[in-house]
């Protein structure tokens, strides 16, 4: 029986914040308004998930569901630890496993929580509770909870409990340990959504009348310590951890005043005599207070429990002893040593499936032990027993020598059961994670010790990108799950890589456009590049006379099943662009054709548009690693990005791209969890081919800040060292010199900014510096064969642009208007979109803003958002460049000055950057100083371009006054205009920067 008024007090605790009390005796009003506002969504009897971080809601809210009569189930809360693509699969399996009929959770976790029930948010129930009045006293009897089972083998299951059933085991339980609610107080960091957590530190102590400290798992794991202060302020004098929680315990600091504690229970994994034997020796407890509790879910909780350390030697294994079985548990051993148990309490069958008792109503758990002087020791559980040609082994074993041998992967490998077709018998596989994984080379020589120290002989290893293996709820590693997603791994290897759909990608583009005109009649100059990429992708050369019905006509006929065999591709130096096009823009035919005779054999060279390097090693970290478990043809732009930079025989970098344009970005990158972060809605691309279904993709949110430049050297090397392909660095900025002085061509010939890349020679002499620096290579450039129509292809965008939308300057425009135009592909800032639409407004997309596409769409907008689009002719219509354009304008034909004031509607990201990336480095905003250099060098360079602009100009218009050509001289005379107008308005968002930018600094600083 669960009574109101004999509710425990509760604490809570954070690693900043004030704890929280709570004193839920006091909270029968809340209690019983939540539960009247749960009753009007869901039925007496049904059940509710609970969604949300250990904290005084959960409690309440919990209780006004048993309040409510319906039975509460405490959901996993997704951590960053396990796989997000797991966990939304898991929720899913158990909100239809046992047909839930609502989800009560944390406001922002139920917007991505995948779900068929209803939502009912935290902020509605705090609603509710403010409102209740009725402050009587309760008491719950007939009543029913839910818990899972841990889920080792897959999906966790569900198993249901009554009030009566939680009664009589927690006072069997509490046999062996007497606990008094005037002298005790359990002290937790478990989860409440797993059962050694959820019965024995909340629900036992609430019937029971002990009072809790609690703190979040999470928490807990950035800080242990707070255990030990825990205990010392609040007098603890039990406390619940599985082993891992004792060993990582036993690195902090020496504690303080732990002489309260009674028990200190170690449970629900296999225990280590060397774990209790460092935590006695480090926190100064001695191993009598040491309790050994064999627990599990479908027990409600505990079935043995033995006070003091004990060990017997087990087939040479030192096994600790989980004790007798606890008041009225019955334990039987079949044949094979698997542990059988039958009590008052135990479970019948997991929802929704049979009866899963033998004949005397024994139940199986999986375990395996060994019965000696009326103790049971648990050697291992059943499914990790392998046999492999007639021998046995337990995975579980192989767990520990491999910590053995290698202490620093503890926590990070798992020893997996894979069947080997080709010798008809089961291979044990060795997953480890590793920061470096692709430069481990020993894999082979650690299989070779793990053979020898454990006898089997088919055992291999495989090192694995960080966040790789799956783990359960209770931070066990899931060893079918990981095994068969390194299964994917090796499978996707084999496969061909996808395409994007070239007719639906031209309908996509140019849905506005005339089908019947060239392109060049039809397009403006950024979409002419989109077309360019498309045809560049399926070998069709670009001739702008052609309209694009031939086009799509084109492509069907080079993609028909009977068409004649293309030509086998020729073998060649293939080299990959990522710099900035303003480097390569100088490379001639004729310079790619003397690189060629230097070599002597053909050289094609291919500019593609991607972030900068630490985002495309992370991202193809992603693709080789975590895709394969959630592939679909939403990745096709990543496939063909990747695809054409595995075939490069070199990859080109510049400073530009690597450094310069980087620093005031905002970049989505891959989560390898697998979530998807909300700021990526409001991440802005242009037409750049990679980021083309980023709205469909799991992604986080980088700024370009948090990139430390120094640092840029050493992702190189790991991303050449990852694709097996050298990587030739070109620097013209001599005020990044500190960061390039390991690069291979340094060319700082303009002492304002960059090398004048259009002078005539500089494509030969680059092509030269890259033969004269291949000979020094250890390797001859590999070769690859590849369809390319052209020698030089370089029609996707000259850099990536991804911006970041200023909210509180978009909101006024949002407001103003109620028809827009929406200007850029549907991956750049899709939260645009749904802010309209959450605002009851109308928009419609296009992909250009030139008049002759804006004409089309007359009457169907007021405002124009460019949203990544370029163009040099801007519409007469109400116009707000949310990302900016190539005149710099902000905005045009707008009369509220709140909008037409704005320097800019998009910046960069101010809050932390993510973290679920493969990050070879400390993520760190770059310091002031450091920024004041970058700002300098990026001024001085925008200062040559335009000083060099003027001198291009000046002879222009002589020659254009020496001609008597009126029209040329006035076009000349604008341009003059215009770049005045640029430097004024350059000059003024500098101002405005530096004046944020000392703000911050102040803010920092006091």
């Amino acid at each position: 029986m669960i009574k109101s008024a004999t509710l425990p007090r509760m604490t809570f605790l954070s690693e900043t914040n004030e704890p929280i009390e709570l004193t839920p005796s006091s909270e029968t009003a809340r209690i019983r308004g939540i539960a009247a506002r749960i009753a009007e969504d869901v039925a007496p009897g049904d059940v509710v998930g609970l969604l949300a971080k250990t904290g005084p809601e959960l409690v309440l809210n919990w209780l006004g569901a048993l309040l409510a009569d319906t039975k509460p189930l405490i959901l996993q809360y997704p951590t960053k630890k396990q796989s997000r693509s797991f966990w939304t699969k898991s929720v899913s399996n158990t909100v239809d496993l046992v047909e839930m009929a609502a989800i009560i959770g944390e406001d922002d976790l139920l917007a991505s929580c995948p779900t068929t029930a209803k939502t009912i948010s935290f902020s509605d129930l705090a609603s509710a509770a403010q409102n209740g009045t009725d402050d009587s006293p309760f008491e719950l009897i007939d009543y029913s909870i839910l818990q899972l089972s841990s889920g080792t083998t897959g999906f966790r299951k569900a198993i249901e409990f009554t009030g009566r059933a939680l009664e009589r085991h927690t006072h069997d339980y509490d046999q062996s340990f007497l606990l008094d609610g005037q002298k005790d107080t359990v002290v937790s960091w478990l989860p409440l959504y797993h059962d050694m957590g959820y019965i024995a530190c909340f629900v036992m102590p609430m019937i029971l009348g002990i009072p809790i400290v609690m703190m979040d798992p999470m928490c807990w794991v950035s800080s242990p310590g707070m255990l030990y202060d825990a205990i010392e302020k609040y007098r603890g004098t039990i406390t619940y951890m599985p082993n891992f929680g004792y060993e990582l315990m036993s690195l902090q600091e020496a504690p303080g005043d732990l002489s309260s504690m009674r028990w200190w229970v170690n449970c629900s994994e296999p225990i280590s005599d060397l774990t209790c034997k460092k935590f006695s020796k480090k926190a100064g407890v001695r191993r009598e207070r040491f309790s050994a509790v064999y627990a599990m879910a479908e027990n409600i909780f505990a079935m043995t429990v033995r006070h003091g350390i004990k060990t017997r030697k087990i087939e040479g294994v030192d096994v600790v002893s989980c004790g007798a079985p606890i008041k009225d548990v019955e334990i039987h051993l079949a044949d094979d040593g698997e542990i059988f148990v039958r009590s008052p309490t135990s479970l019948v069958n997991y929802i929704g499936m049979e009866d899963i008792r033998n004949e005397e109503g024994f139940y199986p758990t999986g375990d395996l032990a060994v019965f000696e002087d009326g103790e049971f020791y648990i050697t291992g559980r059943k499914r990790d027993l392998v046999i492999q040609a007639g021998r046995k082994f337990m995975l579980s074993d192989i767990d520990l020598v491999l910590n053995r041998l290698l202490p620093e992967v503890k926590g990070r490998g798992v020893a997996c059961e894979k069947w080997d077709e080709r010798l008809g018998t089961t291979a044990i596989e060795v997953l480890v994670e590793h920061p470096e994984f692709f430069r481990r080379n020993d894999a082979d020589d650690i299989a070779v010790q793990l053979r020898n120290e454990t006898g089997a002989e088919q055992l291999t290893v495989h090192f694995v990108p960080p966040r790789f293996l799956t783990k359960t709820s209770s931070g066990k590693f899931n060893r079918r799950a990981s095994s068969e997603d390194m299964q994917r791994v090796l499978d996707a290897r084999t496969k061909s890589t996808k395409g994007t759909d070239p007719i639906a990608d031209l309908e996509a583009s140019f849905s506005k456009a005339d089908w019947t005109l060239p392109v060049s009649a039809s397009l403006d100059s950024l979409s002419l590049t989109m077309l360019r990429v498309i045809l560049n992708e399926e070998n069709i050369l670009f001739d702008g006379k052609t309209s694009l019905n031939s086009y799509r006509a084109k492509i069907l006929e080079a993609r028909k099943v009977d068409a004649p065999e293309a030509k086998a591709p020729q073998e060649a130096i293939h080299i990959v662009s990522l710099a900035d096009r303003k480097l390569t823009d100088a490379i001639k035919p004729e310079d790619i054709e003397a690189l060629s005779k230097r070599f002597g054999r053909k050289v094609t060279f291919e500019h593609l548009c991607l972030p900068p390097s630490p985002i495309v090693l992370s991202d193809l970290v992603f693709h080789d690693w975590f895709q394969p478990r959630i592939d679909g043809p939403e990745f096709g732009a990543i496939d063909r990005a990747f695809d054409s930079l595995r075939r490069a025989s070199l990859i080109l970098m510049d400073d530009l791209a690597e450094i310069s344009i980087p620093i005031k970005q905002t970049y989505t990158v891959l989560s390898h969890t697998l979530e998807r972060d909300p700021r990526a809605d409001r991440v802005l691309v242009r037409w750049q081919r990679y980021p083309q279904m980023n709205h469909l993709l799991p992604m986080s949110v980088i700024s370009g800040e948090d990139m430390p430049l120094a640092d840029r050297s050493k992702t190189h090397a790991l991303l050449s060292d990852y694709l097996g392909i050298p990587i030739f660095r070109v620097a013209t900025i001599p005020g990044f010199s500190t960061y390039t002085e390991d690069w291979e061509k340094r060319d700082f010939t303009n002492e304002a900014g960059a090398v004048d890349t259009k002078e005539m020679k500089f494509g030969l002499t680059l092509m030269t510096a890259i033969a004269d620096w291949s000979e020094t290579l250890k390797k001859p450039l590999a070769t690859s064969a590849r369809n390319q129509s052209v020698p030089i292809a370089r029609d996707d965008l000259g850099h990536f642009c991804s911006h970041y939308v200023d909210v509180n300057a978009l909101q006024p425009v949002i407001q103003k208007f109620d028809r827009f135009c929406l200007v850029g592909m549907e991956a750049s800032a899709p939260f645009i979109q749904k802010e309209i639409e959450k605002a009851g407004k109308k928009s419609v997309r296009t992909t250009s803003y030139a008049p002759e596409i804006l004409d089309r769409m007359k009457g169907e907008f007021d405002v124009v958002l460019a949203c990544g689009a370029q163009g040099k002719q801007l519409p007469d219509t109400a116009f707000v460049a949310v990302m900016a354009t190539v005149k710099n304008v902000s905005t045009l034909n707008v009369s509220d000055p709140e909008i037409s004031s704005k320097l800019a509607f998009s910046g960069s990201l101010e809050e932390d950057s993510s973290s679920d990336w493969f990050c070879p480095f400390g993520l760190k905003k770059i310091d002031h100083g450091e920024m004041e250099t970058i700002r300098s060098a990026r001024i001085g360079m925008a200062q040559a371009a335009v000083k060099v602009r003027k001198e291009r100009l000046n002879v222009m218009l002589e020659r254009a006054k020496n001609a008597g050509d009126t029209d040329r001289i006035q076009k000349i005379e604008q341009a003059f205009a215009d770049l005045q107008s640029f430097e004024a308005r350059q000059a003024e968002i500098q101002m405005q920067r530096r004046r944020i930018s000392e703000q911050k600094r102040a803010q920092s600083e006091g």
